[in-house]
């Protein structure tokens, strides 16, 4: 107890520019089963307020989806041959999931929290080429939407947000896929309405 007492301090110490390092290398492909949701919740748990949500949210978006962008270049670069390594039932899937629904197949994709599997999402991006505009916006929402549910709820328990993030999981989960479902039909019927 005392050793995850002292890891908490320390992540503490390094503050936002850790947060920004912690969620690009997270989103970079280095491993760290949600580090920076948990980092974010650590931060904003004791003593914050909205305007430390408002300040804090951006710099691990920011820091999220500049690591997403190495993964996309890999794919872009390395082409059909980076999905070699994945099973190719799941590359097709993905490649049909890009071409139909593009921007917001991602939006969905990086707003899921982790076992979610990020890069096989981000690589596809890349190889199927999708434009890295298109690529990069979405992964600013999806993250933007993510941090910012997962910060609020950070400031409204405190350190027992941790708890509620994984008794609601589910719930959680449901709340993102039925808002990328509304932004989805919005988009098509704005679409068709131009």
């Amino acid at each position: 107890m005392q050793n995850i007492e002292h890891i908490i301090s320390l992540l503490r110490q390094f503050g936002a520019p850790g947060l920004f390092g912690l969620a690009l290398i997270d989103s970079a492909g280095v491993p760290t089963g949600g580090a920076p949701d948990w980092m974010l919740v650590l931060l904003l748990s004791e003593h914050s307020t909205l305007p430390d949500l408002i300040a804090t949210v951006p710099i691990v978006v920011l820091g999220s989806s500049t690591g997403c962008m190495v993964p996309y270049y890999l794919g872009r670069r390395g082409g059909e041959l980076v999905l070699r390594r994945f099973d190719a039932d799941r590359c097709r899937a993905m490649r049909v999931r890009i071409d139909r629904y593009g921007f917001w197949s991602m939006v969905f994709s990086v707003m899921v929290p982790p076992p979610y599997p990020m890069k096989l999402v981000m690589v596809s991006a890349g190889v199927f080429r999708m434009p890295v505009k298109t690529f990069f916006g979405a992964v600013v929402l999806g993250r933007s939407i993510r941090y910012s549910v997962v910060g609020y709820v950070a400031l409204r328990y405190g350190e027992q947000a941790i708890e509620v993030l994984g008794q609601h999981l589910y719930l959680v989960v449901g709340g993102f896929v039925g808002l990328i479902a509304c932004l989805f039909i919005l988009n098509r019927v704005w679409r068709r309405l131009r």
